[in-house]
C-alpha cells in the first residue's frame, strides 16, 4: 500500500518542471511586453502581443484545450487576433488613424 502511495507522489514531482518552464516563459513575455516593446512603438506592441499569445498556445496547448480536448477555440482566437492586428497595422501604415 505504501509503495503505491510513493509512486503517486513520484508522479507529482514531475509537474513542477513543466510549471517552472511555463512560469519562466510567462515572465520573459511580460518583461518583453513591458520593457522592450514599448520602446519600439505601438505597432511592435500589438504584433508582439499576438506573437506571444501564439507562442503560448503553441508551447502549452493543454492550458487552452476545451473539455473534449479540442484546440479549435484557441486557434480561432489567435487567428482572429492576428487578422485584427494585420488590419490595424495596415491602416496605421497607410495613415488612416490620427
Amino acid at each position: 500500500m505504501r509503495a503505491a502511495n510513493k509512486n503517486k507522489s513520484m508522479k507529482k514531482n514531475t509537474a513542477p518542471t513543466t510549471r517552472m518552464t511555463e512560469e519562466t516563459f510567462s515572465a520573459v513575455i511580460v518583461v518583453i511586453m513591458f520593457l522592450l516593446l514599448p520602446q519600439l512603438g505601438c505597432i511592435a506592441m500589438v504584433i508582439g502581443s499576438v506573437v506571444g499569445l501564439a507562442l503560448y498556445v503553441g508551447l502549452f496547448p493543454d492550458r487552452f484545450r476545451t473539455r473534449n480536448g479540442s484546440l479549435k477555440l484557441a486557434m480561432g482566437l489567435v487567428s482572429l487576433l492576428a487578422i485584427a492586428v494585420a488590419v490595424v497595422v495596415f491602416m496605421s501604415l497607410t495613415h488612416q488613424f490620427r
